[in-house]
């Protein structure tokens, strides 16, 4: 039963940052690797985002840099 769980709750978030996950997929092979970089968020990017409860701000911890 928490298998099911569990699975469905990753299968959403696959499917809800599916352009996230191409985008990065296609990036990696083309030499990008992961950075720590704290910075707003770019909405022409695709990305997984913290958003600030209060001012709804979002931002973007890790990047992908060459």
């Amino acid at each position: 039963m928490i298998e099911s769980i569990i699975a469905t709750i990753v299968g959403s978030f696959m499917y809800d940052n599916i352009d996230f996950f191409k985008t990065m997929k296609e990036q990696r092979a083309d030499g990008y690797e992961w950075a720590y970089s704290p910075k707003d968020h770019n909405p022409d990017v695709p990305a997984i985002t913290i958003e600030h409860p209060v001012t709804k701000e979002k931002k973007v911890i890790w990047v992908l840099e060459k």
